[in-house]
């Protein structure tokens, strides 16, 4: 608030990376007298995360995970509670990386009814009182986003059946029990694209990563597959196959769902 009122008073000029509230940004890019922008940040997209614990045994289950997934409604999410300012990512690429960004991936839009037979088919249907069984969502501490993300979560989630605790730490304490104490059933953060996949991105499935390395799979999940592509894309030096080496792997974790990729935004 008071960013907003200093920006609007003309104290200061410029107000980078999350300095303004949602709500401030959707206010003022309808005023002549703002630019309210991304221009500048293509290089440094932000995706909302669904990351799943496989040590929790519903969580295992792939059609747990997409029937998660499914009951979501991004695009919903995206236009009234970040205002416009982001859009449902549909891989572990962003649109900002055209020449990485995969087309031609298993997606899974919105579908209440989908994301019912899928947990029913699971074996989790529900009891007397609507239940099927509850989760324990921890949320990273930044970004306004993220707080907005999880309750989204939480109330969609709550829809299929599926209770959802949220449980909030400090980063320290956010970090710990995602990555190193595994204490978690959801968790939900950013994962910022670096303008490779090499950079930032494949260390969210390959395994093998140290226990308590934060932003990698600590998922309990492991693909002799994906462990072979994300080494031979590291390797690769011709562009072409480079490419081809890294829409395969976004094909293959967009099938197996070990931690997803929600709504893609650059930062303002």
């Amino acid at each position: 608030a008071a960013a907003a009122a200093a920006i609007e008073s003309g104290q200061i000029h410029v107000s980078p990376e999350g300095g303004l509230a949602l709500s401030d940004l959707d206010r003022l890019k309808k005023s002549p007298k703002f630019e309210v922008s991304t221009r500048g940040n293509e290089g440094n997209a932000v995706m909302n995360t669904i990351e799943y614990n496989f040590r929790r045994k519903e969580l295992a289950d792939r059609r747990v995970r997409e029937a998660i997934v499914r009951a979501i409604d991004i695009n919903f999410f995206c236009e009234n509670f970040l205002y416009g300012f982001a859009k449902p990512a549909s891989g572990p690429y962003p649109t900002t990386s055209p020449k990485f960004f995969a087309k031609d991936v298993p997606r899974y839009p919105f579908d209440k009814k989908k994301a019912e037979a899928l947990l029913d088919e699971a074996g989790y249907k529900r009891d007397a009182k609507g239940q099927r069984f509850s989760l324990r969502l921890v949320p990273a501490p930044w970004g306004e986003d993220i707080t907005l993300w999880s309750t989204f979560m939480q109330q969609s989630l709550q829809q299929v059946g599926i209770g959802v605790e949220i449980v909030r730490y400090d980063a320290a304490g956010f970090l710990s029990n995602v990555y190193k104490d595994w204490n978690f059933d959801l968790a939900t953060g950013w994962h910022q694209y670096r303008g490779d996949p090499a950079v930032s991105t494949t260390v969210w499935y390959r395994s093998g990563s140290p226990k308590g390395a934060p932003w990698t799979n600590q998922w309990g999940w492991k693909s002799d597959n994906v462990d072979q592509l994300i080494d031979a894309a590291a390797f690769e030096i011709e562009p072409v196959k480079r490419r081809k080496l890294y829409a395969d792997l976004a094909g293959q974790v967009n099938t197996e769902i070990p931690v997803w990729m929600a709504a893609e935004r650059l930062l303002i």
